[in-house]
């Protein structure tokens, strides 16, 4: 690991600024690795499967100041990383990220890109006409997707080959996100103090594997309210249409159920009063304070999961998919 630092304090001392700047290669990670099922095994072995660079920035700031009996501070946070893989054991690409019981991968991590990044089949609307359909045909004039109805989505073929499969997956994006950050602010006033705390996320996917149960359809369950607006003659959403049997297989693993992980949230807020001095020596006390504090009182997000903090996750290149169990 290679780092370099900054400390600098400036004028009195009321503001400090910290700055860590780091590559760090890691070799012999620890990763479940695929193996024939002709071994006999009934799950993929724990090894050594690479090597992976990590480079990053952290920067810290803070203010202090005390203006009579007002004391107050302000602190920021900001934190980037960058991950690139060196080396896999036989260059074999490792999959993750399985969404549901019935999706294939999600993730996929192979030599020079990032651990766990999307891999996905592209979408490019809904088709609105039997028209679209027979237009949409590969180099040698052959039916892309011949299954499909209007209202049926479209798909792209990536590879050209006339057909849609996993094999047109294509990089979508990362699980983590291009920086994080926090803000922090403290006041003190006649025994009044205050303490908020926000913290986000920034250029993070993330994939809602319950959207595919709930908006597919093609399961025999309770639908989202957002099955409501599916497409119809009358009414040519960009929803697909309602189908049982799913023919032209919309809720393939696409990025039609990726979405914007990036986030905002009010971690905490505290309010509190100390009790002066001089009454608590009434009691025969030495300190007394009381205060009411709250946790994750709001999130800004575009995410239309429960919660885009995902908690739950049994391997690093299941990062970024939401199974619907998110507290």
């Amino acid at each position: 690991t290679f780092n370099v630092g900054l400390d600098a304090g400036f004028l009195d001392n009321s503001l400090t600024i910290t700055a860590d700047y780091y590559i760090k290669h890691t070799t012999d990670i620890l990763m479940n690795l695929p193996i024939p099922g002709s071994v006999g095994a009934t799950s993929n072995p724990v090894m050594n499967a690479g090597a992976i660079f990590n480079r990053g920035v952290e920067i810290s700031a803070a203010y202090n100041r005390q203006a009579g009996k007002l004391t107050y501070g302000v602190n920021a946070t900001f934190a980037a990383d960058r991950n690139k893989v060196d080396r896999l054991i036989g260059g074999l690409p490792l999959y993750g990220g399985q969404p549901t019981h019935h999706g294939s991968s999600t993730t996929t991590t192979r030599e020079g890109g990032s651990v766990g990044a999307f891999y996905l089949i592209k979408t490019d609307g809904i088709f609105n006409s039997q028209e679209e359909i027979d237009a949409h045909r590969d180099k040698n004039g052959q039916l892309i997707q011949p299954n499909a109805s209007p209202g049926d989505i479209r798909f792209v073929d990536a590879n050209g080959d006339g057909m849609i499969s996993d094999e047109d997956k294509q990089l979508s994006g990362s699980a983590f996100p291009k920086f994080s950050y926090g803000l922090g602010f403290n006041a003190q006033w006649n025994g009044l103090d205050l303490a908020l705390f926000f913290q986000g996320t920034q250029g993070n996917k993330i994939y809602n594997g319950l959207r595919m149960d709930m908006d597919g359809m093609n399961l025999e369950f309770n639908y989202s309210k957002a099955t409501l607006n599916a497409w119809t003659p009358q009414n040519q959403s960009d929803f697909p249409r309602a189908v049982i049997d799913d023919p032209n297989y919309n809720t393939r693993v696409s990025d039609r159920f990726l979405e914007n992980g990036s986030y905002l949230r009010l971690r905490s807020l505290q309010l509190g009063y100390t009790l002066p001095s001089a009454w608590l020596r009434k009691i025969g006390a030495d300190g007394l304070r009381a205060y009411v504090s709250f946790d994750n009182l709001f999130t800004i997000t575009g995410y239309d999961g429960y919660n885009p903090d995902l908690g739950r996750t049994s391997s690093i290149l299941d990062r970024g998919v939401a199974y619907g169990d998110e507290g």
